[in-house]
């Protein structure tokens, strides 16, 4: 299957969808094997015919974007998950010692240093 391709179908519904910002009325959709992007095309407009067709009461699908997909990557999220946390304790480190600092100073000016 040398040259076979992977796309990704972006189907948007007619209308706004719902109305909570949980991307209602979209959907992803993967093509596999295609050679091309006329041929993704076809594939789409196949699986998704009834829904781009019906009356315009009744049909479902308002656009369909189509991107060819030429690299993937898994995140690692707990490793960004470790990360973060080290980050946030140490700027909790460093905004504790930053007070402590300032607090040293104050007593310095107030009670003199020994």
């Amino acid at each position: 299957m040398v040259g076979m391709k992977t796309f990704l179908a972006h189907v948007r519904g007619r209308g706004q969808g719902c109305d909570y910002t949980l991307g209602c009325g979209h959907r992803l959709d993967v093509v596999n094997n295609c050679n091309s992007l006329k041929e993704a095309q076809a594939v789409v407009l196949e699986r998704y015919h009834d829904q781009i067709v019906r009356d315009a009461d009744g049909r479902t699908v308002g656009a369909i974007t189509l991107y060819e997909i030429t690299n993937a990557v898994d995140l690692d999220l707990k490793q960004y998950i470790e990360d973060d946390q080290k980050r946030v304790k140490a700027e909790q480190v460093r905004d504790t010692e930053k007070a402590e600092r300032a607090q040293f100073e104050r007593l310095k000016a107030k009670f003199g240093t020994p």
